[in-house]
């Protein structure tokens, strides 16, 4: 399987995907729950991290990427 990772910077880098059409599934764990954030909302990518406007997402909290409700990567 690949890493999220690299296949966030496949969905980043790849001119034939469309970004807006991917969402990613990650455990708060403040709230112990599954969230979603639009990958258009990511700013970058540092190390292990998504680096939003408000704050960072450790890529290991990740659990699902989904393109129109389909899982596209899944851990």
């Amino acid at each position: 399987m690949i890493s999220i990772k690299d296949f966030l910077n496949k969905i980043r880098w790849d001119k034939n995907l469309d970004k807006d059409r991917y969402t990613l599934h990650y455990v708060d764990r403040i709230t112990n729950s599954i969230k979603t954030i639009k990958f258009d909302d990511i700013n970058s990518i540092e190390g292990d991290f998504l680096v939003l406007n408000d704050r960072e997402i450790p890529l290991h909290r990740i659990r699902k990427v989904t393109m129109f409700n389909k899982a596209v990567w899944e851990r």
